[in-house]
C-alpha cells in the first residue's frame, strides 16, 4: 500500500509536469498495486492527453461505471464532457473474414484480451483510433494474413479478409519405392541372363559331336551357360529378398524412425543386412 500511495504522488507530479507516458506508468502501477476506481480516471485523462482515444474511453466509461453514485457530480459532469469530446475522434472498422471464429487483433493488440469481442463474424465494428491501423486475422489451419488501413475520426471503413488454408506437407518414405524398382530390375536381369543360359544351352547341345566344332568352342558355351544360369539365380533371389523387403516397408505402420536395409550379393551368395 505504502508504495502504490508513492507510486500514486509520483504520477500526479509528473502528470503536473506534462510528463503524461510516465504519469501513466505510474498510475497503472499504482492500480495494480492496490486496485482503486478512482485511479481509473487519472489513467483515462492520461490516455486522452497522449491522444490513444480508445483507451481513455474504456477506462472512463468503467470509473463511471464501477464509480456509479459515489462519482462526484462535478467529476461524472467532467468525465462526460471529456467523453463526448473524444468520441468522435474514433473510428471503426467492420472485420469480415471467410473463416468463422478466427481470431482478429489490431495493431498486434488481442482483442479477447482488451474487448472480449475477438473472433470472427463480429457483432459490432471495432472502435479504433485514427491513423493507419494493421488488422491481423488468424487461425489454426489458416494462414495468417494481415492488412493496413487508414481510418479517420468518425469514419467507418470495412475490411474482408480472405484466409487460405495451411498446405500440410507430408514426409513421404521413399524406400519402399526403392525397394519396389530394386525388385524390378533384378527380376529383369534375371529373366535376361536365364534367357541368354538357356540360349547357350541349347548351343551347346546343337553344337556337341557336330562335325567342325572344336572342344574349345563347346568350353566357351559351357562357361557362359553357367555363368548366365548362376548370374540368373543369384539376380532371381535377389529379386525374391527385395521383393520381400518391398512388401514389408509398404505395408509396415509409418515410424519416425525407419529401420535401414542393406541388400547385396557375391559369387554364389546373397547378402541381406537390416534394423527394423
Amino acid at each position: 500500500m505504502d508504495e502504490a500511495h508513492t507510486r500514486y504522488d509520483r504520477g500526479l507530479a509528473l502528470f503536473n509536469d506534462h510528463n503524461y507516458e510516465a504519469a501513466r506508468v505510474e498510475f497503472a502501477r499504482a492500480n495494480q498495486l492496490a486496485p482503486s476506481n478512482r485511479i481509473l480516471y487519472n489513467i483515462g485523462v492520461c490516455d486522452a492527453q497522449l491522444n490513444d482515444y480508445v483507451a481513455a474511453i474504456t477506462n472512463l466509461e468503467k470509473y463511471l461505471r464501477q464509480g456509479g453514485i459515489d462519482v462526484p457530480s462535478d467529476r461524472r459532469t467532467e468525465v462526460e464532457r471529456l467523453l463526448a469530446e473524444i468520441r468522435p475522434r474514433t473510428g471503426k472498422i467492420v472485420v469480415t473474414s471467410n473463416v468463422a471464429g478466427a481470431t482478429v487483433s489490431i495493431d498486434d493488440v488481442n482483442l479477447c484480451e482488451e474487448h472480449g469481442v475477438c473472433t470472427t463474424p463480429m457483432a459490432t465494428p471495432l472502435v479504433v483510433n485514427p491513423g493507419r491501423r494493421r488488422v491481423t486475422v488468424s487461425k489454426a489451419g489458416w494462414l495468417t494474413r494481415t492488412q493496413s488501413l487508414v481510418v479517420a475520426g468518425s469514419e467507418t471503413k470495412k475490411m474482408d479478409i480472405i484466409l487460405q488454408p495451411t498446405v500440410v506437407t507430408k514426409n513421404v518414405n521413399v524406400l519402399p519405392y526403392a525397394m519396389w524398382g530394386a525388385t524390378v530390375l533384378l527380376a529383369a536381369g534375371a529373366g535376361v541372363t536365364g534367357y541368354l543360359a538357356l540360349k547357350a544351352s541349347s548351343d551347346e547341345k546343337s553344337n556337341d559331336g557336330q562335325f567342325g566344332v572344336s572342344d574349345s568352342e563347346l568350353d566357351s558355351t559351357r562357361s557362359r551357360m553357367r555363368t548366365f544360369g548362376v548370374t540368373s539365380d543369384i539376380l532371381t533371389g535377389c529379386a525374391v529378398v527385395a521383393g520381400g523387403v518391398a512388401l514389408y516397408l509398404t505395408i509396415k505402420p509409418n515410424k519416425e524412425s525407419g529401420g535401414a536395409v542393406q541388400a547385396g550379393m557375391g559369387p554364389g551368395s546373397l547378402l541381406l543386412r537390416g534394423t527394423f
